[in-house]
């Protein structure tokens, strides 16, 4: 005979999978069933395939993006503190039955990691899951697609089974595989909760504006609004659900969009339920809207209020806030920052980033730098420019974890310009160190990685590359809260930017001199053009120092005698700190040995360099 699902039904709702053989699919191939698994399952194999070297990329990324998320107590808890300016967002923090909403939630959020809990409580996840709220968590379902279902895929996870197959790990685990899985699952737990509370929250606005329909209408109605509302994995558009798989597209993607999409969405619903409201005369709509408003305005303007009363109790004012940010590393250049009081006098000063936390910042960061660029009279339009679209898509366009620590060790430097091998090093030194950073920037689990930085507190460790200070209170409330808490030492800061400051002036002259002294042919232009270039780049890190120099000085960590002392102490030469102190800069001038050298050689084709560079 033949089954059922081997006859093309004509009811037009169902399709035909046509799969390759090579997928994991192959065995479905040929048959039909609803429409929408039949796409499903196409879009998915086709994921699966291209080139092996993808595959292992895509599986590397996921491990590495595990290894920063799942696998976390610190990101799980981060999740947890999102999440919660989210549902404050949309007014559904608080209700009349909050305590009742808030333990239901909690239930059904254990009961569905550990696949029990009362019949009650199961009930309460299928249907939950039937809706579309439960079983679509972001981080989770991105590294399963990145690993190809690692935890369920064997071939993924059989190199971690065999290392771990007669030792403790694989007996409490139950294997590699398991572990993701259950761990993917433990993340997930601020997203379910949180999901549960706001659909339970909704459910009861759309009873009082939606009283004439049915208890199924009114769940769907409510879970609808969630999943447009807060972020979930398969509402994606089909542009981003395509490219987040991509090598080359930042980690986080689907979340950054998803934060577009529902605060979007948010707004939107917010205007439409009150202009709808009153139109139809339905007050509990109108109510409903003005209460998604004041969420709104609680979960922005609100944390901004915070952060002001922290800074003034700090005893900071807007100049030392942006004094602050020249400081700090570049990734906190544009966030919220909330400033902790801080005894100045030992030079650190202590920080809390809100940004990390905040999902909304996908926004307020591209307007600070915008506002910051215009409010820099060093800063040009196309600057500013610049690094507000820099900031806007930064999240979609970044690098990822794996591929970043990849890129670090091709140029042999990190983004914020931390050495990882000296090019005079030898081929080891550089394989052991590219080694080291590839793993405790892509591999390292949070943890070890948390473990490390209150080690390093506890020894007096101030990062070289961006004079971060690590303060032992400050790492552990970081690991344990899921909260950023940081120090910064501007003497080490400083520090830094003399170092880079010799580099570019090395490099600047190098910049002109190939040109200026070559053997070779070169155009006038290309000796100019030389010229240029290398003052640009010798202004631009000179005026960094001095706003370094004098943003530490104001902030009263250092003193101008320390910052000079400090500069010369790390190379600048007296001349230049002279030009420093009086924000005056100098074009670069040959020696006269460079300036005998490229006349003689220039005089052998004809041309002179002298008059030609001395002419810009």
């Amino acid at each position: 005979g033949v089954r059922l699902h081997e006859l093309a039904p004509n009811n037009g709702m169902s399709g035909r999978y046509n799969g390759s053989p090579s997928t994991q699919w192959a065995p479905l191939s040929g048959y039909y069933g609803p429409r929408a698994l039949a796409d499903a399952i196409a879009t998915t194999a086709q994921d699966m395939g291209g080139p092996a070297w993808v595959r292992v990329l895509m599986q590397l990324t996921g491990y590495s993006m595990a290894s920063k998320t799942i696998l976390s107590w610190s990101s799980t808890m981060k999740n947890f503190w999102g999440n919660v300016l989210i549902v404050i967002a949309n007014g559904n923090l608080l209700s009349k039955n909050a305590f009742g909403i808030h333990k239901q939630a909690r239930e059904a959020a254990w009961a569905n990691f550990y696949n029990g809990g009362s019949d009650a409580s199961r009930t309460y996840v299928k249907r939950l899951i039937e809706l579309g709220v439960f079983g679509d968590a972001m981080t989770e379902n991105l590294i399963r697609d990145l690993t190809n279902g690692l935890g369920s895929d064997r071939k993924s996870i059989t190199l971690f089974d065999k290392i771990a197959e007669k030792t403790l790990i694989s007996k409490v685990t139950g294997g590699a595989g398991k572990f993701y899985k259950k761990a993917g699952n433990f993340y997930s737990i601020p997203d379910e909760f949180w999901k549960a509370v706001a659909f339970e929250t909704e459910l009861r606005r759309v009873q009082k504006y939606m009283p004439n329909d049915t208890l199924q209408q009114q769940e769907e109605e409510a879970a609808r609004i969630v999943k447009v509302t807060m972020p979930t994995y398969s509402q994606a558009p089909e542009i981003v659900q395509l490219i987040r798989k991509m090598p080359i597209i930042a980690d986080f993607i689907t979340f950054t969009t998803e934060m577009f999409r529902t605060s979007i969405n948010t707004v939107k619903m917010t205007a439409g339920q009150i202009a709808e409201g009153r139109k139809t005369g339905n007050k509990a709509l109108e109510k409903d809207g003005y209460q998604r408003l004041l969420g709104i305005t609680l979960a922005s303007a609100g944390l901004h209020g915070i952060t002001l009363l922290a800074r003034s109790l700090a005893g900071f004012d807007d100049k030392d806030e942006e004094d602050l940010r020249s400081h700090v590393p570049v990734w906190d250049e544009n966030a919220t920052l909330m400033i902790l009081p801080t005894d100045r006098s030992d030079g650190k000063i202590d920080y809390m980033n809100i940004s990390f936390f905040n999902p909304y910042d996908v926004w307020s960061k591209p307007l600070r730098a915008f506002f910051r660029g215009l409010n820099d009279p060093d800063s040009g339009v196309l600057e500013t420019a610049k690094e507000t679209l820099e900031e806007l898509f930064d999240p979609i366009t970044g690098e990822r974890i794996f591929l970043g620590a990849l890129v670090d060790i091709a140029r042999g430097v990190t983004v914020s310009g931390k050495e990882i091998y000296d090019k005079t090093d030898s081929d080891v030194d550089k394989i052991t160190q590219s080694v080291y950073h590839l793993y405790k920037h892509a591999l390292e689990p949070e943890p070890l990685t948390a473990i490390d930085r209150v080690w390093k507190a506890s020894q007096g460790y101030v990062a070289p590359g961006s004079g971060r200070s690590y303060d032992k209170w400050n790492e552990i409330f970081s690991a344990t809260l899921g909260l950023k808490f940081s120090s910064i030492d501007t003497s080490s800061t400083l520090q830094f930017s003399a170092k880079q400051f010799k580099a570019n002036r090395s490099d600047s002259i190098y910049t002109f001199s190939k040109p200026f002294k070559s053997n070779g042919t070169q155009s006038d232009e290309a000796i100019r053009e030389s010229y240029v270039k290398a003052n640009a780049k010798l202004k631009r890190s000179q005026l960094e120092l001095y706003k370094k120099m004098t943003s530490a000085v104001r902030l009263g960590t250092m003193t101008q005698r320390e910052a000079l002392r400090q500069m010369q102490a790390d190379g600048v030469t007296d001349e230049v700190v002279r030009d420093i102190l009086r924000n005056r800069f100098r074009r670069y001038e040959p020696s006269t040995r460079d300036l005998n050298e490229a006349k003689r050689k220039g005089d052998k084709l004809g041309q002179d360099r002298i008059a030609i560079y001395r002419s810009v």
